[in-house]
């Protein structure tokens, strides 16, 4: 997801003070570093992504990674380098990009350098030189004065002013990790630091034609709606790294997984869903949705071509019933709340008093007395039964009959099945 990335906390001083500075290259200004991803996450590793030219050779470039190593005796930090990666005989590919996948780069204080010098003037371990120096990155999070940024800079390139670095934002489910930084769009001026946290992309553009993004409903505390009172809209709001992209929600039945609805854009109803929990996920995609798909793996799109891209994360509803049924069962209990009982034949009879709970409270009710078959052996619209009337012990089952506009009694008469 984007999120805006303010520069953090300007280095003030007079530059013209420092001593060493740093020349910067002439040629190749047009090549920049483009997307940078140090702290991995589920979808990426490590990588840097230059931006140029189509075609441009790399011959003589570098990458380099610098950090600060702290000389206890001085009590001053100075630049280290920690990791280099040459990229003679390489070039931009016919849309410009590069991608260069790393591993163990330091993630935090340290300096991402597109160096135009060749691998073989570097050495890990040792203090950098920056003759040509054409990007880099000075990735921390308290900007540049700190000394173990300044150290960084000074070698590096003197005239920088701010630094940049991945955080977490979770109002705008930002992430370090699913998400890097990326120059947007394309591109810019070099040493500049304007990258925004977004979802990666690396080795293609960073203006994303589609993104799955974020899903969430604008009134989070409310998750269960009716679905049986008429029209029943739920407002989303999606969260998403390609702005121009369209958005659809497609419900689908937690229990088995099948497809019940798509809807476009940021609102569904929830009319017709029954008693059900929902999963509600957002599609970001650039050309219209075919109809002819049942899962998110296998969504189509009327063209055959464009982009489709799907919120990790549902958005979880309870769809539920809430007009009351004419007629319901419920529920048959012994009026202490149990489920069986046991009475004893006496010369006073063997009384049972049931306990009954129905929705439908404009209905009527009778109870089936049964035997162990469920064949009807008596009825009573009273909630008790003496079962001394049948004059011998035995295993019975009573039957609760919601009903209204009256009932057949031959239906319920002794002898019939439930």
């Amino acid at each position: 997801m984007k999120g805006k990335l303010v520069s953090l906390l300007a280095r003030f001083g007079c530059t013209a003070a420092i001593t060493g500075m740093t020349l910067v290259s002439t040629q190749a200004q047009d090549l920049v570093i483009n997307e940078l991803n140090l702290i991995t996450g589920p979808n990426a590793g490590q990588f840097v992504e230059l931006f140029g030219e189509e075609g441009m050779s790399l011959d003589g470039h570098s990458l380099v990674l610098v950090k600060s190593t702290l000389l206890v005796e001085e009590d001053e930090y100075v630049p280290e380098v920690q990791a280099v990666v040459g990229l003679d005989g390489q070039s931009l590919d016919d849309e410009g990009f590069l991608l260069t996948e790393v591993s163990g780069w330091q993630s935090n204080l340290v300096a991402v350098v597109l160096a135009g010098t060749p691998v073989s003037e570097f050495s890990i371990g040792s203090t950098p030189t920056f003759d040509n120096p054409v990007d880099a990155v000075f990735f921390g999070p308290n900007g540049v004065t700190p000394p173990q940024m300044a150290t960084l800079v000074e070698t590096v390139y003197p005239l920088a002013s701010a630094t940049v670095y991945e955080t977490n934002n979770l109002t705008t489910n930002v992430l370090a990790g699913p998400d890097g930084l990326s120059r947007t769009p394309d591109g810019g001026e070099a040493f500049d630091q304007a990258f925004v946290m977004q979802a990666l992309s690396p080795g293609t553009t960073n203006v994303l034609p589609c993104e799955g993004g974020h899903l969430t409903l604008n009134n989070p505390a409310d998750t269960s709606f009716c679905t049986d009172l008429g029209p029943e809209n739920v407002f989303f709001s999606h969260l998403s790294d390609a702005s121009d992209a369209a958005t659809s929600l497609a419900v689908f039945d937690e229990s088995t997984g099948s497809l019940l609805e798509v809807f476009f854009g940021p609102t569904i109803d929830m009319e017709g869903f029954g008693d059900d929990t929902l999963l509600v996920y957002a599609i970001s995609h650039d050309v219209a949705l075919g109809q002819d798909w049942s899962s998110l793996d296998a969504i189509t799109t009327l063209s055959g071509d464009g982009c489709i891209s799907v919120a990790e994360e549902p958005v979880v509803l309870i769809g539920k019933t809430c007009e009351e049924p004419a007629c319901d069962g419920g529920t048959m209990l012994t009026a202490g709340g149990d489920p069986e009982t046991e009475a004893c034949l006496t010369e006073d009879g063997a009384l049972v008093s049931f306990g009954y709970y129905s929705d439908a409270v404009e209905g009527e009710y009778v109870f089936l007395v049964c035997d162990d078959d469920d064949n009807i052996l008596a009825t009573t619209d009273e909630p008790y039964f003496d079962f001394a009337s049948f004059e011998s012990a035995g295993s019975y089952h009573v039957w609760g009959l919601s009903y209204q506009d009256g009932l057949d009694a031959s239906t319920v008469s002794p002898g019939m099945p439930v």
